[in-house]
């Protein structure tokens, strides 16, 4: 008995020893060019955003217990970038195998006008500074994603199948926040005049405390809405739920129509347009 012990702790020894060996990766690059494209891809791996004042290079780094478990590949195309990390194949399970794993990403100070592509399966996403760029598509399928403030001439998506969407600020011509099971919680979204804001889930609460945007759709099945409309909005506003309740106080209106589970409240003479609806979730709203 006292032997198998023994082999067991230093099966355990072993294991740890060897995960714990090379546990750091890192490589700075310089070829990201201020307008260029930075694509990350992870499956299980944490990943974590930033971009620091001064710093001149792409700084990557592959940390954690488990980093030996993975492969990651760094592709550099004419001022363009890709990150891939996945875990590699294993013919034989590891009994004792250390999993842990964080990919960091510090992105040049010079870039601002390129676009970036960030999408994980299990691991989340958290951008630790504000960013701008041309457009972000952002996506994870069951970890979470957070941010501060994103900036983006043309278009920002967010998608996730469970993990939580939560972040400050969003600004951009066009908006998209998607999620089936997660919440998403955004304080503030501002679109273009000429852009439009979709977002929707199918359980997750929907929670929007400052919306700027002349045609917006917001729409979830089962999983409340509560959002500001801007005091400034002139159009329609169209409010719609099958078995779930409206709160509304909303100052300012025409016209107040309503018509199959529908209300309408027109504001003011312009031509804008918000549609929320909600299928059994409670929608509150106020401007």
């Amino acid at each position: 008995m006292k032997r198998i012990l023994l082999l067991t702790c230093l099966i355990v020894a072993a294991a740890l020893s060897l995960s714990a060996a090379g546990s750091t990766y890192e490589q700075r690059i310089g070829s990201l060019d201020s307008d260029g494209d930075l694509t990350i891809k992870t499956d299980s791996a944490a990943l974590v955003i930033s971009q620091e004042r001064g710093n001149d290079k792409l700084d990557i780094q592959l940390t954690g217990a488990g980093r030996s478990n993975y492969n990651l590949t760094v592709r550099e195309d004419r001022g363009d970038v890709s990150i891939e990390v996945k875990r590699k194949k294993q013919w034989l399970i590891k009994v004792f195998q250390v999993s842990e794993v964080k990919l960091t990403v510090k992105i040049p100070s010079t870039w601002k006008n390129g676009e970036l592509e960030l999408g994980t399966v299990s691991g989340s996403i958290r951008i630790d500074s504000d960013l701008v760029g041309e457009s972000f598509d952002i996506g994870s399928v069951s970890g979470s994603i957070s941010f501060g403030n994103l900036v983006a001439d043309d278009k920002i998506s967010l998608q996730s199948v469970s993990g939580r969407i939560a972040g400050n600020k969003v600004i951009s011509f066009e908006t998209e926040v998607e999620s089936v099971s997660g919440a998403i919680g955004i304080e503030r979204i501002d679109v273009d005049d000429d852009g439009t804001l979709d977002v929707s889930s199918i359980s997750g609460h929907i929670n929007i405390p400052q919306m700027n945007a002349r045609t917006a759709n917001l729409h979830s099945i089962s999983g409340g809405i509560e959002c500001i409309i801007p005091s400034s909005f002139d159009g329609r506003l169209s409010v719609k739920t099958v078995s779930g309740s409206i709160d509304s106080k909303i100052s300012g209106i025409v016209k107040d129509e309503t018509s199959n589970k529908t209300r309408v409240y027109t504001l003011g003479n312009g031509y804008g347009l918000i549609e929320i609806s909600s299928t059994s979730g409670r929608v509150s709203l106020h401007n």
